[in-house]
């Protein structure tokens, strides 16, 4: 399986759901609204300097460089100037500090919907991988019986690797968000001790 980034460093695979005509949830202020319902987000270049941080109301930059993931939605930061579309409106807005600050600040409930979030991610990864399992599987019991064994083994030997690569990123995740988890509870002690 091919991880493919799009704008503001968002794995396709993990952040866009099924509905793949809506961009990441983590820079959906970095896509317009074309008016008729669809988005400028394009799954398929995802990537692509024309898809983020371009269009009305924004001046002519990199695009998909200069947007910036957040919890609260992301935005584009052009030459140190904050611009959002506020949810894939039709027209980006340059954004004052206070607006700044919301879209980047985390409080309690933000952090629970972020760990919401990182677990939607593993399930639609889990997702993925059975399917993807799926898919070899099929294509191992519907190929011919005359390919050589050294295709076979390199077959074998890639996909041992992708499964301990896969289990040593989850290791990793759940150590994070239990750590995230953690810090946010001793947070919470710390301000109702003041």
């Amino acid at each position: 399986m091919v991880n493919v980034t799009c704008c503001g460093g968002q794995d396709r695979n993990t952040t866009v759901g099924p509905n793949q005509e809506m961009p990441p949830v983590e820079t959906r202020n970095c896509y317009l609204n074309e008016g008729n319902g669809q988005s400028t987000f394009d799954y398929m270049n995802c990537g692509g300097a024309d898809t983020a941080c371009t269009g009305n109301g924004i001046p002519n930059n990199d695009g998909c460089i200069n947007c910036k993931a957040s919890s609260g939605g992301g935005y584009c930061d052009i030459n140190g100037v904050y611009y959002s579309s506020k949810g894939m409106g039709v027209k980006f807005h340059p954004l004052n500090n206070e607006e700044i600050s919301e879209l980047s600040r985390a409080d309690v409930s933000d952090g629970l919907s972020e760990i919401n979030r990182l677990f939607n991610r593993e399930r639609q990864n889990m997702i993925n991988r059975e399917r993807n399992s799926e898919i070899r599987r099929r294509r191992r019991s519907s190929s011919s019986n005359n390919q050589e064994d050294t295709t076979t083994t390199t077959t074998t030997t890639t996909e041992e690797e992708t499964t301990i690569t896969d289990y040593i990123t989850n290791i990793l995740l759940y150590i994070g968000v239990t750590a995230t988890f953690i810090v946010m509870i001793l947070s919470i002690v710390l301000i109702i001790l003041k």
